[in-house]
């Protein structure tokens, strides 16, 4: 009888456990890895992409993109890129190596085998729209001089605005990275892009737009500087980047360069800043 009870508690404790890691270790394995391990919609469609490029097939990749990129960029136009990349290279395995899910948007690397030993890297950036996860960007594909989702000025200044109000004024570079300090003088690179220009209102800190010429000749140059990068509006989803950079020769502030995506969805004809992407 006492074997009988023993063995109904092992049975419950193995049972008890087993319900533990069912439950526990898809989210470890993933905190680990960055790997999803079901089958959301994400999945299925980084599958199909996976599958497109085994295949070397350019017109399935292009499906996969975004409504916004389609609209401006042509299937033959993509093409020809995905040609030009493709060319001279053997093709023996796919393998997706890492996904990393960040709100509206995903960073997958897939590794392309040449051979045993040599492979070439492919680095696509999803985001989430109303018809589901597609394409957003695909390196080194697409070329960085590229343009798409670039909208109407007075909306791409408006979404700076915001991005380096949420970035500087709301803590979200102190958030992501802790080591950093808002500087006295706040300094943004000037290139003569139409979205320079503008400043900050909340707090009445003043934005500097200078030269790269200028930054250098700063007799008490703060740590760093900041610069924007691509500015995509995506119908109702937009994203912007912006980046930290470090001035050279300032040695006492030990501050690589580093860089964060801000994620905007548009709610009744006003955007609205819904999380963070990508960061480097």
């Amino acid at each position: 009888m006492k074997f009988q009870i023993d063995q109904k508690k092992t049975f419950f404790l193995i049972f008890f456990f087993l319900t533990i890691a069912f439950v526990l270790l898809p989210n470890f394995w993933l905190s680990l890895t960055g790997k999803r391990n079901d089958s959301s919609p994400f999945k299925r469609e980084a599958n199909q992409f996976t599958s497109s490029c085994k295949r070397k097939d350019a017109k399935g990749i292009y499906r996969l993109f975004n409504p916004t990129f389609k609209k401006e960029i042509s299937e033959e136009e993509f093409k020809n890129y995905f040609e030009d990349w493709l060319r001279g290279k053997r093709m023996k395995r796919v393998e997706t190596k890492f996904v990393h899910i960040t709100g509206l948007t995903a960073q997958v690397s897939t590794w392309i085998w040449e051979d045993q030993r040599n492979y070439q890297y492919l680095f696509a950036n999803w985001i989430k729209t109303d018809s589901g996860w597609r394409l957003f960007w695909l390196s080194p594909i697409l070329p960085d001089e590229l343009r798409y989702g670039d909208g109407e000025i007075k909306e791409r200044k408006d979404l700076l605005l915001l991005a380096i109000e949420r970035a500087l004024e709301f803590g979200g570079f102190k958030e992501k990275f802790p080591q950093f300090t808002l500087p006295k003088k706040i300094i943004f690179l000037k290139k003569g892009r139409p979205e320079e220009g503008i400043s900050l209102t909340k707090k009445g800190n003043k934005i500097f737009w200078l030269t790269g010429e200028e930054i250098e000749r700063e007799k008490e140059p703060p740590p760093y500087y900041f610069d924007f990068g691509a500015i995509r509006i995506l119908d109702n989803i937009a994203t912007v980047y912006l980046d930290i950079i470090p001035i050279k020769g300032e040695e006492k502030f030990a501050f690589r360069q580093r860089g964060l995506q801000f994620q905007f969805k548009k709610t009744n004809r006003t955007w609205q800043f819904v999380g963070y992407g990508a960061q480097w």
